[in-house]
């Protein structure tokens, strides 16, 4: 909310000595005046302006010493389809009973909208009905569709006490997508001993042609693997809306080189990959939402390969060799064992384990998913004596 400001005084002013009012003490005053953008419109005055309230404005001291009159554009928010026509309200809380009201400026976008007419509402004040035409005591003001304004709108006739609209401002939708600002600059409020109220103002905004709204659902909801991987399928659910119009489309690409493809029921994504998820939705109006992503995901549910072989050294020493590897997300660590016993983890190449005892040696591998394989072999004098042209002694190998 905003104060009202003492601006719109001297412009209410500067507008009656143009139009050639002069002041009374009673008795209403009637003038015509003519519009630089639009038709010409009848001002009928109350009571005028007087200087006490005048200068109580300039010296910024409180002429009313109560709650605030509160000018609000109503509704405060609203959705409207490109080309269509709607209407914003100045609706009007009196802190006391009042005679008059005035609107300085609202201020609009004049790409986004452009205002019809200004209307009077036999809400607030009991206007006498004028067919046809704007009643006595309401200047409708003046349009400017170029600057995106409207100015000098001002009325009144008899006494408001209770909450009501002032006038309906009617506009009609452009082309273009966006949200105008509806904003009221400065007001001015009299009461029934003709003093100047204080108040504030509460503005609006209306969006044009609201695009639709799409949001994602992974299943599984989180990675569940390791490091931020998927070591299962991935399904790709998506869920747009739209107020409007409607959904007309949705559309989606997995990688930022891919071609859009229309979603129509859940992607279910198999292969192992690094993936960038886009998506769009398009409304029956043709509004069409902002390109959304990357949402990133991986995959990798393929296990790492391997293969354990024991060195011999020489003596009672044997060097236990994991040959491994992994063509998606890299290796992690090879843990080896000897008798089920954990000797020990090697996080980079080579991966190699000395040992001094005999038994059954083995090695399982683990990739950055959290997938993982096996090998054994056996560390044995014997049968190393039996191989003796070799150094590499395998014996068996098996997954788990």
């Amino acid at each position: 909310m905003k104060e009202n400001r003492k601006g719109l005084v001297i412009a209410i002013i500067v507008l009656l000595v143009g139009a050639g009012v002069i002041p009374s003490i009673s008795g209403d005053i009637e003038t015509d005046r003519k519009e630089t953008n639009g038709e010409k419109g009848t001002a009928v005055i109350g009571n005028p302006i007087s200087m006490d309230s005048i200068i109580g404005i300039e010296e910024n001291v409180p002429i009313f010493d109560g709650d605030i009159t509160v000018v609000s554009i109503q509704p405060p928010a609203q959705e409207v389809e490109k080309g269509e026509e709607f209407t914003a309200g100045i609706y009007v809380e009196p802190s006391e009973p009042i005679t008059d009201v005035g609107i300085d400026i609202i201020y609009f976008d004049p790409t986004l909208i452009q205002a019809d007419r200004v209307d009077a509402v036999w809400d607030l004040f009991d206007w006498l009905p004028v067919p046809g035409g704007q009643p006595p005591g309401f200047d409708p003001g003046i349009i400017d569709n170029i600057n995106g304004k409207i100015s000098y709108i001002i009325g009144g006739w008899g006494v408001a006490s209770d909450p009501g609209y002032f006038c309906n401002i009617t506009f009609t939708a452009q082309q273009k997508p966006g949200t105008s600002p509806l904003d009221i600059q400065n007001v001015l409020i009299r009461n029934i001993n003709h003093d100047l109220l204080p108040s504030t103002v509460i503005d609006g905004e209306v969006t044009v042609g609201k695009e639709p709204v799409t949001i994602h659902e992974f299943v599984p909801p989180v990675p569940n693997g390791e490091n931020g991987w998927y070591v299962s399928d991935v399904i790709i659910i998506l869920e747009a809306t739209d107020e409007q119009s409607g959904v007309e489309f949705t559309y989606y690409k997995l990688d930022t080189d891919d071609e859009y493809e229309e979603y129509n029921a859940p992607v279910t994504v198999s292969e192992d990959g690094e993936y960038e998820l886009y998506y769009y939705s398009v409304d029956y109006a043709e509004n069409k939402e902002d390109d959304k992503g990357p949402f990133d995901f991986k995959i990798d549910q393929t296990r790492p390969t391997i293969d354990l072989e024991v060195e011999s050294l020489g003596g009672n020493e044997w060097n236990l060799i994991a040959i491994v590897s992994d063509a998606m997300s890299g290796i992690d660590r090879v843990e080896f064992y000897l008798n089920d016993i954990l000797l020990g983890n090697v996080t980079e190449e080579p991966y190699e384990w000395q040992v001094s005892e005999q038994g059954m040696a083995k090695a399982i591998v683990y990739d950055n998913a959290g997938n993982k394989a096996s090998d054994e072999d056996e560390v044995s004098v014997s049968y190393r004596q039996s191989q003796s042209n070799s150094n590499l002694v395998p014996v068996q190998r098996c997954s788990f």
